[in-house]
């Protein structure tokens, strides 16, 4: 899934306190510079300007034309816009008109590090952390604008992270305020120098801390993500402190006092959404969500999506840790198949958090579903309020579920949820069930795309792996065994579908160059690429599960180890290989060279696949709450 990132800071220390600034830009960033700039007060507004002036308005403050500059007086513009390459075109633009180069602010400004050295004297350090505190304290919002100096130790330092790491875990230790130190975490995670013990150390200190605003909601959400990404960081208590954490937000936004005086209606269904955007093409999750909320409407019911975080950048200026948003959000919550389907949507789009959330609560306790899908990747934190009201199935989308709160747990795997709960004891066993989902429909084929309009050979070998976290999941193991594998097969190609991977590795490079690694960026009709590709070549990854099933609903032989992915209890388990990216990739030589080995396994992947539907799904969801039901009476 690409991501839109704001978590720029602002560099507070090229902008001299109390001096006239210009601001240029008034989009969400240039609304956030705004407020902590000049409504902060660590600065005086000469003007707001845009290229797209005209009826902006910011605070009661009117944009107006660049071209006004010329006769304005100000110490600095600031350009607020985060796309670098647009930034330095804008600054470039400025200085043609005269507009003197140590006058330009731009949000890509770096900051002079500290030295490593200033890390060794923990007195020094911690007197660098009290001071910058004191001085941005009211002004800075993201981690990095506290201590700006050290993030540019952080960003740039690449020779001893070890060493590093070892010396902000003594100032960790050293800190005696909180507050200091949990921005100093969160800068840690933002700068990768981060672990499981600062993880649990990051979760204890929001349950112990008094709350004042919306600040730790977003930690809380995130930090779903932030495992998601890192599943080294689950420390043993993590799921159950992650649950104290969403009762907590319940607890803060008042929603155990929402009342209920209406009973369900049993034809009804509500589903929990984070986001839902299923014109996007790489919003996996909202495409799962129609098909199931379809499914629905086919066997009689009413549907409602709920959808939780639709609207989130005005979140954004209420805390440190900038949150990653998916493409989907702020993006049409409708479609037309949603439409025709009289498929209802619930989303709150208002900027108040507080409004937002309990909005959220009473419109599902007024829609009166006889019950609750969650399918909200464990960002439904009002279940722990409306599990007194309705009963609630939880579906996982990505990874693991074990902070939701549901009556019925859906995994497709209960023997791994089994050993994992004997390590975190964080799910009643009794409400796991094993149901096989399948999280998706089959797709009849869509015309090929050709291989030759895209530079591929009749004989070439094409691998293809798809994923919006690519730059993540794909590691230098992973990279070193393929190119291992490219370098003794001339005829095998990779195409990685996504975010683009980037390498060290020369080789790599090299076949990039030569177009035998292809970036081939994101793709709206995968079933279409498929049919041009002979593999799917699956990395180490809890997600991918849906990509990897399009995929074998065209026969494409999955290429995976026996790592715990979403996609893995789809697969024919004769073929799973037990080992690692070494083992995989003899595996793959070994289907680029025996056809009738590829042909069987093509034929069996097609025949497993077959066996799930999303309507199967949603009879098996039905099933499990039937039998919830008779319990319960």
């Amino acid at each position: 899934m690409e991501v839109m990132r704001l978590n720029k800071g602002i560099p507070f220390l090229k902008i001299r306190k109390g001096s006239r600034v210009v601001i240029y830009g008034c989009g969400i960033n240039g609304v956030i510079c705004y407020k902590l700039l000049i409504k902060s007060g660590y600065c005086k507004l000469t003007a707001i300007v845009d290229i797209n002036y005209a009826n902006k308005v910011i605070e009661g403050e009117e944009v107006k034309p660049v071209s006004e500059l010329e006769t304005m007086e100000y110490d600095y513009v600031f350009i607020t816009i985060i796309d670098e390459y647009v930034s330095k075109q804008v600054k470039q633009n400025l200085i043609n008109k005269g507009i003197l180069e140590d006058k330009i602010v731009t949000m890509q400004d770096k900051i002079k590090p500290l030295a490593v050295e200033c890390l060794e004297n923990i007195e020094s350090i911690q007197e660098y952390i009290d001071d910058s505190f004191k001085k941005m304290y009211g002004f800075a919002k993201r981690a990095g604008e506290y201590y700006q100096e050290l993030e540019a130790l952080l960003i740039e330092n690449s020779v001893d992270k070890d060493g590093v790491f070892n010396y902000l875990k003594k100032l960790l230790k050293a800190l005696k305020d909180d507050e200091k130190k949990f921005i100093l975490l969160v800068l840690m995670y933002q700068c990768g120098y981060f672990d499981k013990q600062c993880m649990e150390l990051f979760m204890k200190w929001m349950i112990n801390s008094k709350w004042y605003d919306d600040t730790y909601y977003e930690f809380i959400i995130d930090s779903t993500v932030m495992i998601f990404l890192h599943p080294d960081y689950i420390y043993n208590d993590f799921f159950i402190d992650r649950k104290r954490l969403q009762k907590k937000i319940c607890e803060y936004y008042n929603l155990y006092e929402i009342e209920n005086k209406l009973k369900p209606e049993q034809r009804k269904v509500a589903i929990v959404s984070s986001i839902y955007s299923p014109d996007c093409t790489q919003e996996a999750v909202s495409a799962l969500v129609r098909k199931y909320a379809i499914e629905f409407i086919e066997l009689g019911y009413d549907v409602k999506i709920f959808v939780l975080r639709q609207n989130i950048a005005c979140d954004l200026e209420k805390i440190f840790l900038t949150n990653e948003i998916p493409l989907g959000s702020s993006v049409k919550t409708t479609d037309e198949l949603t439409a025709a389907k009289n498929i209802q949507i619930g989303e709150q789009l208002s900027t108040n958090l507080t409004e937002r959330i309990q909005n959220t609560v009473k419109s599902i306790i007024n829609y009166r579903p006889a019950f609750i899908l969650d399918m909200a990747d464990e960002r439904f934190s009002e279940a722990f309020a409306l599990i007194k009201h309705f009963p609630i199935i939880s579906v996982p989308m990505r990874g693991n579920a074990y902070s939701s709160e549901a009556d019925i747990y859906l995994f497709t795997d209960a023997n791994r949820v089994k050993k994992d709960n004997y390590l975190y004891r964080a799910l009643p066993i009794e409400r796991v069930r094993e149901v096989m989902i399948s999280y998706l429909n089959q797709n009849e084929k869509s015309i090929s795309y050709k291989r030759k309009e895209y530079g591929l050979q009749k004989e070439d070998f094409v691998m293809v792996t798809v994923g919006g976290r690519l730059h993540i999941e794909i590691d230098d193991e992973m990279i070193t065994c393929v190119c291992q594998l490219l370098s003794e097969k001339k005829n095998v190609k990779w195409i990685l579908v996504g975010d683009n991977v980037e390498s060290g590795n020369p080789q790599f490079n090299l076949f990039l160059a030569e177009k035998r690694v292809i970036h081939w960026g994101h793709e709206k009709c995968l079933e279409k690429l498929y049919q041009m590709c002979d593999i799917y070549l699956n990395p180490n990854r809890r997600g991918g599960g849906v990509s990897i099933r399009r995929a074998m609903c065209l026969g494409l032989p999955a290429a995976m180890t026996d790592f715990p992915s979403d996609a893995l209890p789809c697969m024919p388990t004769a073929y799973i290989v037990h080992g690692d990216y070494r083992n995989l990739m003899e595996y793959v030589a070994q289907l680029c060279e025996n056809r009738d080995l590829y042909q069987r396994v093509s034929k069996e992947t097609l025949e497993r696949i077959k066996l799930f539907t999303a309507k199967s799904d949603a009879e098996k969801i039905l099933e499990n709450y039937k039998e919830l039901i008779a319990l319960l009476n």
